[in-house]
Formats: structure tokens, sequence, C-alpha cells
């Protein structure tokens, strides 16, 4: 969808591929699901704003409802699956624009 908007992506496969991916370029956001196997998006999130603390996160989650306040300390933003693809562009045009 990100794509078909005109922003340029790389998608990893994992929360290792995405820590390794950021050592090695320069990314405007990362967006991320909660639920991934080995490493949560929350923890993932705490990863990255101990390296990088200005870099957006967008957090996707099918369970944005029931999650612990905690899991959202890390993300900037959280948007609840199913979304419409206006929300995604939405939400990371606004947390781009910060």
């Amino acid at each position: 969808m990100l794509n078909h908007f005109g922003y340029d992506t790389q998608a990893v496969g994992s929360a290792v591929e995405a820590l390794k991916a950021l050592e090695s370029d320069r990314f405007d956001l990362v967006t991320t699901d909660y639920s991934m196997k080995v490493v949560k998006g929350d923890e993932l999130a705490r990863r990255i704003k101990e390296r990088w603390p200005d870099l957006p996160i967008l957090m996707i989650s099918a369970y944005a409802d029931t999650l612990e306040v905690s899991c959202y300390a890390h993300v900037n933003a959280v948007l609840a699956k199913p979304f419409m693809a206006k929300e995604l562009k939405d939400a990371v045009a606004r947390l781009l624009a910060q």
C-alpha cells in the first residue's frame, strides 16, 4: 500500500532484520506489526528508540484495543487492524510531518 502511495519501502522478515537494516540505511519511519515471532513489535520499538529516539514508529495490531498501555510506550502511533488504505496513508503522512 505504501508503495502505491509513492513511498519507498523496505520490507524485512523479522525484528532482527529490521535492526540490521536500520544500522546500514537511513529511514524516515518504521512500521511494525505487534504480533511477530521471537520479538514483538513493542519490544522492537523499545530497541529502536534506544538507538534512534527521533525515528517515528507506527505499530499495527489486530489487538490494539486489548494491549497493555506499556505496549504503546515506544511507538508514536497505533493503527488497529483491519484498517482502510486511507487510514494508513493518513497515519504515515501525520508521522512524517512531525
